[in-house]
């Protein structure tokens, strides 16, 4: 389909201009929430300048190449630390792939509108509009792929010099930018290779243009590369992570194999399950675009020409990082095989308009306008307004951080049951707020002041945690609730607030004395009244406050003591563990705070019937040193102390 070029203009200015609608409509909200590898490339770009720091790696998460983090600490400076400043830079790349794409598309198939469409259709194909708002770096390949070929083509039609420096460029800054990029610099260096070869007359100015691109990739690359030479981990860490179970498992060839299959059938079948990247099972191309995919297919067979040819190597070396990784097929890896399979549909579009004349042309254009509308509906209707994607992109954690974020000054912030180092809280409370804030496991234990010095404010996914609001509401009576979040018709998060000067209310059923180490208090137990059986589950509550700070990691145990064993021992169960079951570290406690730990001790199955006391203490997890206990007038207690005695009962009694 041989257009005129105001024609192909036009087009390819109507593709940038859809490309940046649905790019940009309702970046803010769309998609909701704040996940959290999108905080973290924002909290790295906030670390971008501060003391004269420019780091060239980041190292949270398995490792990060620094490309996002500059690009969003552009946004950053400009719009301030809101969540969306990282979506608008990759939205912005996005942006940059399209056009990228139509470039290359121009120079492959000049004269024709290949380009154009393919511009068009990515700009609506709801893979690539997913990962053009999603905040992190896998876009930047779908950049500098497209863009390393077109400065490719443009090399090697033209051998002007400025062309190989802006194939360099494109490849060295792919290269700090997505992990999966590596694979994509062999490409242009077999073209260079096929071409100098097969035209000897232009070999030295080729082989002199890809000296000069290979050097100045490795340039950008260098500082990099020099991070890698001096911490080699890292170079391999997040390849070794996500491959364990293809390259690392027993039969290698097998799982490659059925990696292919998953990720082929993910274009045209079955997409991959994560929410963030999918509607859940939905290919990556709908219906018509695969069979315009499959027209192009036989279209490039007919011209058999080396266009083509680096057309497939090059969509199947955009598939290959999902193919070598585990959860095949993820959108996010093949991110790369996004532009070739827009070409290959424009080309096939091209190619029913030709074969079909005026009506193919007709159900070409019809074909497109639909498929446009479906990915649109699909991505802005049934994706984005899903309860499922809003929980998948942390919404109810930014929801919450947005709430406690927006409290007095000097109030308390508690969170259950999210670790507190989950990254969207940090960003998304800011530094002051964050400073203040708590977060404990919920299922686990209860957290809170003996008495509130300032309002406090607790937060609950009560979704996930079901056990805090009725223990908050029996140790502060007077807390009330001050924000309530529902999500699909269904409650998923409540903030509750104490008044400053409320004292916690205790209800133990046994009342406690001992102090540990000077550091921590028994404030009482609850043992079960009733026995326990063999093979089943102790339920003890142990209550503590911290009298003063410590830096050390300590672990409480319980043990269940009984007579003599034949062996000699007393011991027929425990459970060792840090609080909350390693979710509330006593380093993290304050002095005056209150912890109430829920303990499940499982008990052997051959444990006998009988009377069995339980005993608590404390150890340095460093040294494995006991801390000694006092009773209330300082009487020593050695460094166990009896919390109380349970009945094992028969088994089926």
């Amino acid at each position: 389909m041989s257009l005129s070029r105001r024609s192909r203009y036009a087009l390819a200015l109507s593709a940038l201009l859809f490309a940046a609608a649905l790019r940009l409509w309702h970046i803010a909200s769309v998609p909701p929430g704040l996940y959290y590898d999108e905080a973290g490339h924002l909290l790295s770009a906030q670390t971008i300048g501060r003391d004269g720091n420019f780091p060239v790696y980041f190292e949270w998460g398995q490792g990060n190449d620094p490309l996002l983090a500059y690009l969003a600490a552009v946004t950053l400076a400009i719009l301030g630390p809101v969540a969306w400043a990282g979506r608008l830079a990759v939205a912005w790349v996005g942006l940059l792939s399209v056009a990228a794409t139509i470039r290359v598309g121009q120079e492959f198939y000049p004269r024709r509108a290949v380009g154009a469409i393919a511009g068009l259709v990515l700009a609506s194909l709801f893979w690539h509009v997913d990962l053009s708002r999603y905040g992190v770096q896998s876009i930047t390949a779908g950049l500098f792929a497209p863009a390393a070929m077109a400065a490719l083509w443009v090399a090697v039609r033209t051998g002007r010099w400025r062309a190989y420096v802006a194939l360099g460029l494109c490849l060295g800054l792919g290269l700090v930018a997505y992990l999966a990029y590596r694979v994509f610099v062999f490409l242009p260096a077999l073209v260079l290779a096929a071409y100098s070869i097969g035209q000897p007359q232009r070999r030295r100015g080729t082989l002199v243009g890809g000296a000069l691109a290979g050097t100045v990739s490795l340039l950008i690359f260098s500082p990099l590369a020099v991070f890698f030479a001096q911490n080699p981990q890292w170079f391999v860490d997040r390849f070794q992570a996500t491959t364990g179970q293809t390259l690392g498992g027993g039969n290698a060839v097998a799982a490659l194999l059925a990696n292919t299959g998953r990720v082929v059938w993910g274009l045209f079948g079955h997409g991959t399950e994560d929410q963030r990247q999918n509607i859940p099972g939905r290919p990556a191309l709908d219906v018509i675009q695969s069979g315009l995919f499959a027209a192009g297919g036989v279209a490039s067979l007919q011209r058999r020409r080396w266009t083509e040819v680096v057309l497939g190597l090059w969509l199947a070396l955009g598939l290959l990082p999902s193919i070598l990784t585990q959860d095949a097929p993820s959108f996010v890896r093949m991110i790369m095989a996004a532009p070739p399979a827009a070409l290959l549909v424009a080309l096939g579009a091209t190619a029913v308009a030709r074969w079909a004349g005026r009506i193919g042309l007709a159900v070409v254009v019809i074909g497109l306008v639909v498929s446009a509308g479906i990915n649109i509906w699909d991505y802005f209707g049934q994706w984005a307004e899903s309860p499922v994607t809003f929980k998948a992109f942390d919404g109810g954690l930014y929801w919450i951080a947005q709430e406690l974020r927006g409290a007095p000054a000097g109030s308390v912030l508690y969170e259950t049951p999210v670790y507190r180092d989950w990254l969207t809280f940090p960003f998304a409370l800011g530094p002051e707020a964050y400073g203040r804030f708590n977060a404990f496991n919920g299922r686990e234990c209860f957290v809170g002041p003996a008495t509130t010095t300032a309002e406090t404010l607790y937060a609950v996914v009560v979704a996930e945690d079901p056990l805090t609001v009725p223990a908050l509401t029996q140790v502060f009576p007077n807390a009330r609730q001050t924000a309530a979040l529902s999500v699909g018709g269904a409650p998923y998060a409540v903030v509750y607030t104490v008044p400053a000067g409320s004292a916690a209310q205790l209800t133990p059923a046994r009342p406690g004395g001992a102090l540990y180490g000077g550091l921590l208090q028994l404030l009482g137990d609850s043992l079960p009244s009733a026995s326990v059986q063999p093979g089943g589950v102790l339920n003890l509550e142990l209550m503590w406050r911290l009298e003063q700070h410590t830096p050390a990691d300590l672990k409480r145990f319980v043990h269940l003591i009984g007579p003599p064993k034949a062996d000699g021992s007393i011991l027929y169960a425990q459970v060792d563990s840090s609080p909350c079951d390693n979710a509330y570290l006593t380093w993290q406690w304050k002095p005056g705070e209150i912890v109430i730990e829920y303990i499940k001790v499982p008990i052997p199955a051959g444990v006998p019937p009988g009377s069995y006391q339980v005993y608590t203490g404390w150890y340095d997890a460093g040294t494995l040193q006991r801390l000694p206990a006092v009773d209330a007038a300082g009487k020593p207690l050695g460094d166990t102390v009896e919390v109380g005695a349970i009945e094992v009962g028969m088994v089926g009694k």
